[in-house]
């Protein structure tokens, strides 16, 4: 009989792959926070001019998701470093570019295709990256709220790609989504992406 090593947490050879440093960790962490903190004022901005009950739900909801997450990271950086790196400026001045542009959307369209075809997706793929590349045994501790916020963000897509779905009746309407993808995920592109 063999019993599992490391609580199941990986293999002996998994935890002997290089991770990310701790440097790295945080930096992206720190990163990551911002991004979501910035992601709950874009959702608290929209709640009151948004004409749609449903999608003011869902604005409530993932606003919260991501005051949550910010918080749960802030957690794991003051974990990391003592005394932790501040998290109340910006890590970088493109980023906020993007969530400038961001807020520019014109309607509930607009607003569909920004947080659901370019932020919650770019911050899942960040996610998910990290969760993939970071030591499972050393970092298990922040692989642990990853793995939780790319459950709530895969959900976050899923609703919205059926929001939009539903907002996009015409031909107009799906060019003007699309043009408004591409014109945020250049924004995006230019700060680096989430996680730079």
């Amino acid at each position: 009989m063999s019993i599992p090593p490391l609580a199941g947490i990986a293999s002996y050879a998994d935890a002997a792959k290089p991770g990310f440093s701790v440097e790295a960790t945080v930096q992206r962490l720190v990163r990551y926070a911002w991004a979501e903190k910035c992601t709950m004022e874009v959702c608290l901005y929209w709640m009151n001019p948004t004409p749609e009950w449903e999608f003011k739900e869902a604005l409530s909801l993932h606003q919260y998701l991501a005051a949550d997450h910010a918080a749960q990271l802030r957690v794991r950086v003051s974990e990391m470093r003592n005394p932790p790196p501040r998290m109340d400026i910006s890590p970088d001045r493109q980023l906020d570019t993007f969530f400038e542009e961001l807020l520019c959307a014109d309607d509930t369209l607009e607003k569909l295709v920004g947080l659901y075809r370019v932020l919650k997706p770019a911050l899942l793929s960040a996610y998910q990256d990290h969760q993939d590349r970071a030591n499972p045994l050393v970092d298990a501790p922040t692989r642990r709220i990853l793995r939780l916020f790319i459950l709530e963000e895969e959900d976050a897509v899923h609703w919205g790609e059926a929001a939009l779905a539903a907002v996009i009746q015409t031909e107009d309407d799906r060019q003007r989504a699309q043009a408004w993808e591409e014109h945020l995920t250049a924004y995006l592109a230019a700060a680096g992406g989430i996680n730079d």
